[in-house]
């Protein structure tokens, strides 16, 4: 059957095939050794196995191997091309996909849900073994739709797949540990764990989020970011401590009388020496055991800041990211039936879907918006409002770290100490905090 030698259209041939059994029906029933109901069960019973058998089976395998092969092309060595989804072994199988259902008296075997219903089966099996494996079966899926217009069932499984990175279930739960111990990349949108004790080190970037939202749904979000606000509030007090101590306030006091008083003799520009006259007046205040000034550990506060907030806007893309596999199952809008019409409808106005396309759920925005209204109470926070001539210090503070965490890296005899190439978290740190004590938007 998966031939044509007479030149004939498939389709037709198997047409006249399929009426052809259904007359016989006609024969049975004047059977005069037996109740022709019970001939014409057996009769239907046995040309649906046998169909079945020779046929559908045959057609599943087919079917199946070319989805496989199709989704893993790209592993070939020879000819890396992608091959048309309208090749000729293709067209073949859709032809035989098209032929009429099987229909013996009132039962009709239908070949192209035969067909959904094993790779449904199969998909579902595979993907519960190895979980890792979702994201290839979800795929092939979709394939399947665009191919042969075969319509399947997600499997409804937690969804995983063989690079699934970093889970954001595990990052909330270690907010903490996680912003102290990775440095964040601004443009790239990843996260550096920044030592290990193993040969590799972890990353958290935008397809890891996507991954860990598609395992555990979209209510995981707002979870996750009140967890980061929570931890936030504890960074923004300690922040807040360091510039009401009698000994700072005492220092950008003076800085900020000698800047307005020599404006226009700097240039507006704030000059070097004060900034290293300010680092060694901090440094006199004294030093960890591991040589940190005070002016290092507000360093750090900013950074994991800024980390937690580079942290909320990677949750963010992650979940744009997400929504990819699921907008594929939308249905066309240009379709005229009205069930379609009404389904594409409810999917649209599905906020698990439309919010972050849309890009209407802001949550850094948000989280900025809730402490911008705290920090304007000026009679409570009115210490916050010289935070801006601690920044060419701070700057130069954090340019001597990155200097000489860069140092170490690639020389021997370093283990456990602090390797940074890049730490983004502290300039998201500094914009961020300024944007909330001064509002701008």
């Amino acid at each position: 059957m998966l031939s044509d030698d007479e030149g004939t259209p498939l389709g037709q041939n198997s047409t006249y095939f399929c009426r052809a059994i259904d007359d016989a029906c006609a024969i049975l029933k004047s059977a005069a050794h037996c109740k022709p109901e019970e001939m014409i069960a057996t009769y239907r019973k046995e040309i649906f196995s046998l169909y079945e058998q020779t046929h559908l089976r045959k057609l599943c395998h087919l079917i199946e191997n070319d989805l496989r092969l199709s989704i893993h092309s790209h592993l070939q060595l020879g000819d890396r091309t992608p091959s048309s989804p309208t090749n000729s072994r293709s067209s073949g199988l859709q032809a035989l996909l098209r032929i009429s259902k099987l229909r013996i008296g009132t039962d009709v075997l239908d070949g192209a849900r035969f067909v959904e219903k094993y790779l449904e089966k199969t998909f579902y099996n595979l993907s519960a073994v190895a979980l890792y494996d979702c994201h290839t079966y979800s795929r092939m899926r979709l394939l399947a739709q665009e191919k042969y217009g075969l319509l399947l069932c997600d499997s409804r499984l937690p969804f995983q797949r063989i690079d699934q990175g970093l889970d954001i279930i595990f990052v909330m739960r270690n907010i903490e540990m996680f912003v102290s111990n990775y440095n964040y990349n601004l443009n790239e949108q990843v996260f550096f764990e920044r030592d290990s004790n193993s040969r590799y080190l972890n990353v958290l970037g935008v397809e890891h989020v996507a991954n860990s939202i598609r395992t555990h749904g979209l209510g995981i979000m707002n979870t996750t970011v009140n967890f980061t606000y929570q931890f936030l509030k504890k960074r923004f007090f300690a922040f807040s401590q360091f510039l009401y101590d009698d000994h700072i306030k005492s220092q950008l006091s003076k800085d900020l009388r000698f800047y307005r008083e020599n404006t226009e003799n700097l240039g507006k520009m704030y000059p070097v020496k004060r900034v290293e006259r300010f680092n060694t007046e901090i440094r006199k205040l004294g030093v960890s055991s591991d040589d940190e000034s005070f002016l290092d550990r507000f360093r750090v506060i900013v950074t994991q800041i800024g980390n937690a907030l580079g942290y909320v806007r990677l949750l963010k893309s992650g979940a744009i990211e997400s929504n990819e596999y699921a907008s594929n199952l939308l249905l066309d809008g240009e379709s005229d039936e009205p069930m379609k019409l009404s389904l594409l409808l409810s999917c649209l106005t599905d906020d698990s879907i439309t919010r972050y396309f849309l890009n209407n759920n802001d949550y850094m925005q948000l989280l900025v918006e809730m402490f911008s209204s705290e920090f304007r109470n000026y009679e409570k926070f009115d210490h916050l409002r010289n935070f801006f001539m601690i920044i060419p210090p701070l700057t130069v503070n954090f340019v001597e770290h990155v200097l000489a965490s860069k140092g170490r890296l690639g020389k021997r005899g370093t283990a456990g100490k602090n390797f940074t190439f890049t730490d983004d978290g502290f300039c998201m740190g500094i914009a961020i905090a300024f944007c909330m004590i001064f509002w701008l938007k």
